[in-house]
């Protein structure tokens, strides 16, 4: 299976590792609405994976590390501190 990612906001699609990890709540309503902020911001894949008692939300795949980091920053002037970058 591959899947396909948008690096940044260009619209251009690559296959890559790099996720942003935007938040971790108990709640699914709450990673819900997060993930439903973050559409305004980006064009990447937004997912709500479960981990044992989390909702998960992540951002990509992103094809490397810088432009997940871009993504990154980008969030934290629009409010959404705390995102970091994960290789999977």
């Amino acid at each position: 299976v591959e899947i396909q990612a948008i690096s940044g906001d260009t619209g251009k699609y690559y296959f890559g590792d790099y996720y942003i990890q935007a938040g971790a709540f108990t709640s699914k309503n709450l990673a819900d609405l997060l993930q439903k902020k973050l559409v305004l911001f980006t064009h990447a894949p937004i997912l709500v994976d479960q981990y044992e008692q989390k909702h998960i939300v992540k951002i990509g795949p992103f094809l490397d590390k810088a432009t997940a980091l871009q993504l990154t920053k980008k969030l934290t002037t629009k409010g959404i501190a705390g995102a970091f970058i994960v290789l999977q």
